[in-house]
C-alpha cells in the first residue's frame, strides 16, 4: 500500500462520493420544482416521480447515516472507557482523579494529538491516528444526517402539496406514496 492508500478517509469519501451529490440533486430538484407553476406541477407526473424516487434515495442514504454515526459514537465510548481505565483504572501508574481521567477520554476520542502531548504512550496503545478521531466522523455524519433529515423534509412537504391540489388523477397516482 502506498501512503496515499492508507490516507483515504472513508467518511469523507462516502460523503463525497455518495451524499453530496444526492444532496445537490436534490436541491436542483426542489428549486425546479419551487419555479414550476400549479398548473404546470399537476401536468407533470415525471416531477412528482423524480421527487419520490430521490426522497426514496435520500432515506437510505439517512439510514446508512445513522447506521455510521451510531458506529462511530460506539468507538467514542470505547475509546472514552480504554483511556479512563488506563489512567484512572486500578493498577493505572497514572492514577488520575475520576474527573481528570473522563477529560482525557473526551480528548482522546476527538483530539488524539493533544493526549498525546500530555499522555504519549497512552495515546500511541490507542492506535487512533491523528485526525480520525471517532468524534470527529461522528460530528460530521451528525451534521449529514440533520442536513439529510432537513432536504428530506422540504422534499416530502413538496410530494404533499401535489397530493392536496385536487387533481384526482394525479391523486390516483401519489396515493400509495
Amino acid at each position: 500500500m502506498t501512503n496515499e492508500e492508507t490516507q483515504i478517509d472513508p467518511v469523507s469519501d462516502w460523503l463525497q462520493k455518495e451524499i453530496k451529490p444526492a444532496v445537490a440533486e436534490a436541491s436542483l430538484l426542489l428549486f425546479e420544482f419551487s419555479r414550476l407553476e400549479l398548473r404546470d406541477v399537476v401536468s407533470s407526473h415525471e416531477m412528482l416521480w423524480k421527487l419520490v424516487a430521490l426522497n426514496h434515495r435520500l432515506g437510505i442514504l439517512y439510514a446508512d447515516a445513522m447506521e455510521l454515526r451510531n458506529e462511530y459514537q460506539t468507538q467514542c465510548d470505547e475509546l472514552y472507557s480504554r483511556v479512563i481505565l488506563q489512567l484512572g483504572g486500578k493498577g493505572s501508574e497514572y492514577k488520575l482523579t475520576n474527573e481528570s481521567a473522563k477529560a482525557a477520554g473526551e480528548l482522546a476520542t476527538s483530539n488524539i494529538g493533544a493526549l498525546a502531548t500530555i499522555f504519549p504512550s497512552v495515546a500511541k496503545s490507542l492506535n487512533v491516528a491523528p485526525g480520525q478521531e471517532p468524534k470527529r466522523k461522528h460530528n460530521q455524519l451528525t451534521a449529514t444526517v440533520e442536513k439529510l433529515k432537513s432536504i428530506q423534509r422540504d422534499m416530502q412537504e413538496s410530494i404533499n402539496g401535489i397530493k392536496h391540489l385536487g387533481n384526482r388523477e394525479l391523486q390516483h397516482v401519489v396515493h400509495g406514496i
